[in-house]
């Protein structure tokens, strides 16, 4: 039986670029890869991640003011 885990954390988009460019398919699908190779590595990022063998990131949003207040 599998157990699919999913999960979100704030990640600064430089790591992100360096976890997705060390681990080949850690991506979801090849046009979520391109996009996050494509970010400036100072912003923050809201990463969705599924645990399965190996992680996988499903979705990114970029921090923002109104993200922060929705989550407050």
């Amino acid at each position: 039986m599998a157990i699919n885990v999913t999960f979100s954390e704030i990640e600064l988009a430089g790591d992100l670029k360096s976890f997705v460019s060390f681990n080949s398919g850690s991506c979801q699908n090849e046009e979520l890869e391109k996009s996050i190779l494509a970010l400036e590595d100072d912003d923050l990022y809201k990463v969705t991640k599924t645990i399965a063998s190996p992680i996988k990131i499903t979705n990114i949003e970029k921090v923002t003011d109104e993200l922060l207040e929705k989550a407050l």
